[in-house]
């Protein structure tokens, strides 16, 4: 029987915590094992576990090799991630078991952290990042490669354009809809329609050019 691999895309912080949950979904053993994390070499993950890491540009995959993103900024997601995808790494969900989940799709190489709450009927597109303790109303829609900061609140009905970063503990009304590649500030409170590429901040959220 063949070996499965697996790998933790990024080196960082989130990786250590990513690699935690990972290997308890899946374990290693006769059938699975880990591959090393896939980025600079010297980053916090590889140094802290003792572990191995691996430049992802001078590695050779197969196809039943598999991924977990560890990778937040949707920048480099949306770069890095469909180079892997074309190089046959099958990026895997990872939902934490502390996470409560109605979502009616979740993409691709997604990562849901502990303590969020999504609800019914949202979609929720590939290579999400959604972070701690953050909640996703109903029938919300985000976008692939999105970032969502710990302790973000997002109302129902509402959209998310692709590639768009929220920080930490912004909030969201219901019904607003956020175009791609906005990046909003911590704290802030989207109370209306934000127009792809802008930056907010504030209380109501105005465009900013501080961050």
């Amino acid at each position: 029987m063949a070996v499965q691999r697996w790998f933790v895309l990024g080196t960082g912080p989130f990786a250590l915590e990513v690699y935690d949950w990972a290997f308890d979904a899946i374990g290693e053993g006769a059938a699975s094992t880990f591959g090393g994390f896939l980025g600079e070499p010297n980053g916090a993950a590889p140094q802290t576990l003792a572990l191995p890491a691996y430049d992802e540009r001078d590695m050779d995959f197969t196809v039943k090799d598999r991924g977990f993103n560890a990778i937040s900024d949707p920048a480099t997601k949306e770069k890095v991630c469909p180079v892997l995808l074309e190089r046959g790494v099958e990026f895997e969900q990872l939902v934490h078991p502390t996470a409560t989940v109605r979502a009616a799709s979740l993409g691709q190489g997604t990562i849901i952290c502990p303590g969020t709450v999504i609800g019914s009927q949202a979609e929720i597109g590939h290579f999400v990042t959604i972070n701690y303790q953050c909640g996703i109303g109903h029938e919300v829609k985000v976008g692939d490669f999105c970032n969502i900061a710990p302790g973000v609140q997002i109302g129902g009905r509402t959209s998310i354009g692709r590639g768009t970063g929220i920080g930490l503990s912004a909030s969201i009304i219901d019904n607003v809809k956020v175009g791609e590649g906005v990046s909003i500030n911590a704290g802030a409170v989207v109370i209306s329609r934000i127009r792809n590429g802008k930056k907010v901040s504030g209380n109501p959220a105005r465009k900013t050019e501080l961050f």
